[in-house]
Protein backbone atom coordinates (compact mmCIF):
# COMPACT_ATOMS: atom_id res chain seq x y z
CA UNK A 1 0.00 0.00 0.00
CA UNK A 2 1.18 3.40 -0.84
CA UNK A 3 1.91 6.10 1.38
CA UNK A 4 -0.44 9.03 1.03
CA UNK A 5 0.66 12.29 0.56
CA UNK A 6 0.67 14.93 3.35
CA UNK A 7 -2.51 17.28 2.64
CA UNK A 8 0.01 20.47 3.01
CA UNK A 9 1.52 19.50 -0.26
CA UNK A 10 -1.39 18.52 -1.99
CA UNK A 11 -2.85 21.84 -0.93
CA UNK A 12 0.10 23.41 -2.54
CA UNK A 13 0.14 21.34 -5.93
CA UNK A 14 -3.83 22.60 -6.11
CA UNK A 15 -2.68 26.18 -6.01
CA UNK A 16 0.12 26.27 -7.81
CA UNK A 17 -1.97 24.54 -10.66
CA UNK A 18 -5.39 27.14 -10.45
CA UNK A 19 -2.92 30.49 -10.14
CA UNK A 20 -3.42 32.63 -13.50
CA UNK A 21 -0.85 32.72 -15.73
CA UNK A 22 1.75 35.55 -15.06
CA UNK A 23 0.77 38.25 -17.38
CA UNK A 24 2.58 38.70 -20.61
CA UNK A 25 4.65 41.37 -21.36
CA UNK A 26 2.57 43.56 -24.53
CA UNK A 27 4.61 42.97 -28.11
CA UNK A 28 6.50 46.81 -28.40
CA UNK A 29 3.85 48.80 -30.92
CA UNK A 30 5.00 49.06 -34.38
CA UNK A 31 6.90 52.08 -35.51
CA UNK A 32 4.81 55.54 -36.91
CA UNK A 33 5.55 55.59 -40.32
CA UNK A 34 7.41 59.10 -39.61
CA UNK A 35 9.99 57.02 -37.31
CA UNK A 36 10.03 54.15 -39.95
CA UNK A 37 10.87 57.11 -42.96
CA UNK A 38 13.50 58.77 -40.68
CA UNK A 39 15.30 55.97 -39.73
CA UNK A 40 15.62 55.07 -43.11
CA UNK A 41 16.94 58.24 -44.30
CA UNK A 42 19.29 58.35 -41.24
CA UNK A 43 20.45 55.17 -42.50
CA UNK A 44 20.85 56.33 -46.15
CA UNK A 45 22.59 59.95 -44.57
CA UNK A 46 25.21 57.66 -42.88
CA UNK A 47 26.36 56.16 -46.22
CA UNK A 48 25.85 59.36 -48.52
CA UNK A 49 29.56 60.76 -47.65
CA UNK A 50 30.79 57.52 -48.95
CA UNK A 51 29.05 57.87 -52.81
CA UNK A 52 32.72 57.99 -54.12
CA UNK A 53 32.07 53.97 -53.76
CA UNK A 54 29.63 52.85 -56.18
CA UNK A 55 27.92 49.84 -53.76
CA UNK A 56 27.65 52.15 -50.96
CA UNK A 57 26.34 54.76 -53.40
CA UNK A 58 23.84 52.29 -53.93
CA UNK A 59 23.01 51.27 -50.41
CA UNK A 60 22.58 54.71 -49.55
CA UNK A 61 19.70 54.87 -52.40
CA UNK A 62 17.92 51.96 -51.23
CA UNK A 63 17.86 53.58 -48.18
CA UNK A 64 16.46 56.66 -49.56
CA UNK A 65 13.48 55.17 -51.26
CA UNK A 66 12.74 53.13 -48.48
CA UNK A 67 12.37 56.36 -46.66
CA UNK A 68 10.39 57.47 -49.52
CA UNK A 69 8.00 54.86 -49.35
CA UNK A 70 7.88 54.65 -45.83
CA UNK A 71 6.86 58.50 -45.30
CA UNK A 72 4.64 61.39 -46.95
CA UNK A 73 6.44 63.02 -49.95
CA UNK A 74 9.50 64.79 -49.60
CA UNK A 75 11.02 66.95 -51.86
CA UNK A 76 14.48 67.29 -50.48
CA UNK A 77 14.58 63.37 -50.35
CA UNK A 78 13.40 62.83 -53.80
CA UNK A 79 16.02 66.07 -54.57
CA UNK A 80 19.12 63.58 -52.83
CA UNK A 81 17.82 60.35 -54.82
CA UNK A 82 18.03 62.59 -58.32
CA UNK A 83 21.44 63.74 -57.08
CA UNK A 84 22.38 60.17 -56.40
CA UNK A 85 21.51 58.58 -59.48
CA UNK A 86 23.04 61.33 -61.76
CA UNK A 87 26.32 60.64 -59.63
CA UNK A 88 25.78 57.22 -60.44
CA UNK A 89 25.44 57.27 -63.93
CA UNK A 90 28.15 59.69 -64.85
CA UNK A 91 30.89 58.80 -61.87
CA UNK A 92 30.01 54.87 -61.70
CA UNK A 93 28.34 53.77 -64.65
CA UNK A 94 29.80 55.48 -67.63
CA UNK A 95 31.38 52.63 -69.84
CA UNK A 96 28.41 50.34 -69.54
CA UNK A 97 25.31 52.04 -71.55
CA UNK A 98 22.87 49.98 -70.19
CA UNK A 99 23.58 50.30 -66.36
CA UNK A 100 23.78 54.40 -67.60
CA UNK A 101 20.83 54.90 -69.56
CA UNK A 102 19.00 52.66 -66.02
CA UNK A 103 20.58 55.39 -63.58
CA UNK A 104 19.70 58.48 -65.77
CA UNK A 105 16.37 56.49 -65.96
CA UNK A 106 15.86 56.81 -61.93
CA UNK A 107 17.47 60.29 -61.85
CA UNK A 108 14.73 61.64 -64.42
CA UNK A 109 11.68 59.82 -62.44
CA UNK A 110 13.45 61.44 -58.70
CA UNK A 111 13.94 65.05 -60.52
CA UNK A 112 10.23 64.68 -61.53
CA UNK A 113 8.64 63.88 -57.76
CA UNK A 114 11.28 66.64 -56.73
CA UNK A 115 9.22 69.19 -58.81
CA UNK A 116 6.23 70.54 -57.28
CA UNK A 117 2.79 69.67 -58.79
CA UNK A 118 1.91 73.26 -59.45
CA UNK A 119 5.46 72.89 -61.75
CA UNK A 120 4.77 69.84 -63.54
CA UNK A 121 1.27 67.62 -64.13
CA UNK A 122 1.91 63.70 -63.99
CA UNK A 123 1.53 63.14 -67.66
CA UNK A 124 4.20 66.28 -68.48
CA UNK A 125 7.57 65.66 -69.31
CA UNK A 126 10.78 67.47 -67.71
CA UNK A 127 10.54 69.70 -70.48
CA UNK A 128 7.15 71.02 -69.94
CA UNK A 129 7.75 72.31 -66.54
CA UNK A 130 6.57 75.54 -66.15
CA UNK A 131 9.14 77.89 -64.75
CA UNK A 132 7.10 80.43 -63.77
CA UNK A 133 5.67 78.26 -60.73
CA UNK A 134 9.13 77.16 -59.44
CA UNK A 135 9.66 79.68 -56.22
CA UNK A 136 13.08 79.44 -54.66
CA UNK A 137 12.55 76.22 -52.14
CA UNK A 138 12.09 74.50 -56.14
CA UNK A 139 15.16 76.09 -57.43
CA UNK A 140 17.57 73.25 -56.11
CA UNK A 141 15.01 70.74 -57.91
CA UNK A 142 14.81 72.25 -61.05
CA UNK A 143 18.34 72.59 -61.39
CA UNK A 144 18.52 69.02 -60.64
CA UNK A 145 15.86 68.34 -63.34
CA UNK A 146 18.16 70.31 -65.72
CA UNK A 147 21.62 68.79 -65.14
CA UNK A 148 19.30 65.87 -65.89
CA UNK A 149 18.16 66.75 -69.19
CA UNK A 150 21.73 67.71 -70.26
CA UNK A 151 23.45 64.92 -68.86
CA UNK A 152 21.05 62.27 -71.22
CA UNK A 153 21.80 64.60 -74.34
CA UNK A 154 25.49 64.38 -73.27
CA UNK A 155 25.70 60.76 -72.67
CA UNK A 156 23.61 59.97 -76.33
CA UNK A 157 25.89 61.32 -78.18
CA UNK A 158 24.63 64.25 -79.07
CA UNK A 159 26.84 66.91 -79.33
CA UNK A 160 25.62 70.23 -77.37
CA UNK A 161 23.37 72.35 -79.86
CA UNK A 162 21.63 75.41 -79.56
CA UNK A 163 18.16 73.76 -79.81
CA UNK A 164 19.42 71.91 -76.56
CA UNK A 165 20.45 74.61 -74.91
CA UNK A 166 17.42 76.14 -75.62
CA UNK A 167 15.58 73.82 -73.40
CA UNK A 168 17.78 73.71 -70.61
CA UNK A 169 19.00 77.36 -70.41
CA UNK A 170 15.87 78.70 -69.02
CA UNK A 171 16.05 76.45 -66.57
CA UNK A 172 19.53 77.48 -65.29
CA UNK A 173 18.12 80.54 -65.83
CA UNK A 174 15.54 80.86 -64.03
CA UNK A 175 17.81 78.94 -61.04
CA UNK A 176 20.24 82.15 -61.33
CA UNK A 177 17.77 84.20 -60.36
CA UNK A 178 15.88 82.54 -57.37
CA UNK A 179 18.95 80.99 -55.69
CA UNK A 180 22.34 81.63 -57.36
CA UNK A 181 24.86 79.77 -54.68
CA UNK A 182 22.42 76.24 -55.67
CA UNK A 183 24.95 73.01 -55.81
CA UNK A 184 28.11 75.68 -55.51
CA UNK A 185 27.11 78.28 -57.82
CA UNK A 186 25.82 75.92 -60.45
CA UNK A 187 23.83 77.93 -62.55
CA UNK A 188 26.80 80.23 -63.22
CA UNK A 189 29.01 77.00 -63.63
CA UNK A 190 26.90 75.09 -66.30
CA UNK A 191 25.49 78.00 -68.33
CA UNK A 192 29.00 79.45 -68.51
CA UNK A 193 30.22 75.92 -69.88
CA UNK A 194 26.94 76.05 -72.22
CA UNK A 195 28.00 79.18 -73.79
CA UNK A 196 31.92 78.21 -74.21
CA UNK A 197 30.78 75.18 -75.82
CA UNK A 198 28.05 75.76 -78.21
CA UNK A 199 28.46 75.97 -81.77
CA UNK A 200 30.72 78.96 -83.63
CA UNK A 201 27.50 80.06 -85.21
CA UNK A 202 25.01 78.65 -82.80
CA UNK A 203 25.96 81.36 -79.99
CA UNK A 204 28.73 81.02 -78.74
CA UNK A 205 29.68 83.60 -76.02
CA UNK A 206 32.89 83.39 -75.10
CA UNK A 207 33.34 86.50 -72.72
CA UNK A 208 29.76 85.73 -71.04
CA UNK A 209 31.07 82.42 -70.55
CA UNK A 210 33.95 83.69 -68.26
CA UNK A 211 32.14 85.82 -66.71
CA UNK A 212 29.98 83.20 -65.34
CA UNK A 213 32.97 80.40 -64.54
CA UNK A 214 34.63 83.26 -62.89
CA UNK A 215 31.64 84.05 -60.93
CA UNK A 216 31.38 80.19 -59.98
CA UNK A 217 35.18 79.94 -58.92
CA UNK A 218 35.57 83.20 -56.98
CA UNK A 219 32.53 82.45 -54.87
CA UNK A 220 32.37 78.36 -54.60
CA UNK A 221 36.72 77.72 -54.91
CA UNK A 222 35.69 74.43 -52.71
CA UNK A 223 34.03 72.68 -55.61
CA UNK A 224 36.77 71.90 -57.61
CA UNK A 225 34.45 71.80 -60.82
CA UNK A 226 33.59 74.91 -60.87
CA UNK A 227 38.00 75.55 -62.10
CA UNK A 228 38.07 72.46 -64.03
CA UNK A 229 35.51 73.47 -66.42
CA UNK A 230 36.17 76.48 -66.39
CA UNK A 231 39.74 74.89 -68.14
CA UNK A 232 37.53 72.40 -70.24
CA UNK A 233 35.04 74.90 -71.76
CA UNK A 234 36.46 78.29 -71.65
CA UNK A 235 39.75 78.16 -72.08
CA UNK A 236 40.00 75.41 -74.84
CA UNK A 237 37.41 77.32 -76.68
CA UNK A 238 39.90 79.99 -76.47
CA UNK A 239 42.75 78.52 -77.05
CA UNK A 240 44.39 79.79 -73.99
CA UNK A 241 47.30 76.93 -73.45
CA UNK A 242 48.44 78.73 -70.55
CA UNK A 243 45.56 79.63 -68.65
CA UNK A 244 44.33 76.30 -69.36
CA UNK A 245 47.39 74.80 -67.59
CA UNK A 246 47.08 77.64 -64.71
CA UNK A 247 43.45 76.21 -63.97
CA UNK A 248 43.87 72.77 -64.20
CA UNK A 249 46.98 73.10 -61.40
CA UNK A 250 44.88 75.11 -59.56
CA UNK A 251 42.36 72.84 -59.38
CA UNK A 252 44.94 69.94 -58.37
CA UNK A 253 45.94 71.99 -55.53
CA UNK A 254 42.58 73.42 -54.28
CA UNK A 255 41.93 72.37 -50.36
CA UNK A 256 39.30 69.52 -50.19
CA UNK A 257 36.00 70.09 -49.10
CA UNK A 258 34.45 67.38 -46.55
CA UNK A 259 30.60 68.00 -48.49
CA UNK A 260 32.31 67.65 -51.88
CA UNK A 261 34.79 65.13 -51.83
CA UNK A 262 33.01 62.54 -53.67
CA UNK A 263 32.51 64.95 -56.58
CA UNK A 264 35.79 66.73 -56.01
CA UNK A 265 37.67 63.04 -56.63
CA UNK A 266 36.23 62.87 -60.02
CA UNK A 267 36.91 66.65 -61.02
CA UNK A 268 40.45 65.69 -60.08
CA UNK A 269 40.96 62.99 -61.66
CA UNK A 270 39.64 64.60 -65.21
CA UNK A 271 41.89 67.60 -64.59
CA UNK A 272 45.03 65.09 -64.60
CA UNK A 273 43.91 63.60 -67.69
CA UNK A 274 43.39 67.05 -69.37
CA UNK A 275 46.90 67.73 -68.46
CA UNK A 276 47.94 64.58 -69.91
CA UNK A 277 46.00 65.44 -72.90
CA UNK A 278 47.38 69.09 -73.74
CA UNK A 279 49.17 68.39 -76.43
CA UNK A 280 46.16 66.70 -78.35
CA UNK A 281 43.94 69.58 -76.90
CA UNK A 282 46.29 72.33 -78.54
CA UNK A 283 48.07 70.40 -81.24
CA UNK A 284 47.46 70.94 -84.54
CA UNK A 285 44.09 69.00 -84.80
CA UNK A 286 42.78 70.75 -82.03
CA UNK A 287 41.15 67.82 -80.51
CA UNK A 288 37.71 69.31 -78.19
CA UNK A 289 35.83 67.88 -75.58
CA UNK A 290 32.10 68.43 -74.24
CA UNK A 291 32.50 68.44 -70.78
CA UNK A 292 30.06 67.46 -68.74
CA UNK A 293 30.11 68.19 -64.79
CA UNK A 294 30.84 64.80 -63.00
CA UNK A 295 31.54 62.79 -65.85
CA UNK A 296 35.56 61.20 -66.84
CA UNK A 297 37.06 62.78 -69.63
CA UNK A 298 35.42 62.33 -73.19
CA UNK A 299 36.79 63.36 -76.58
CA UNK A 300 34.68 64.63 -79.37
Amino acid sequence: MCPRPPVLLVAASLLLACRPPAPREPAPAAAPPQDLASSWRRAGDALWPERGDPDRLEAALARYAQAWEAGPPDPTLALRLARGWLFAALAHRIDDPEARREALSQARRWARRCLPPAALAEDETLEQVRLAAIEPDDAACLFMAARVLDAETHLAGEARSASRHAVVEPMFRRVLALAPATFAYGPDRVLGAHLATLPAFGGRDLEAARRHLDTARGEAPEYVENTVLTAESWAVRARDRAAFRALLEEALDAPDAAEYAPENAVARARARALLAAEERVFGPDGILMTPIEGAPLRFE
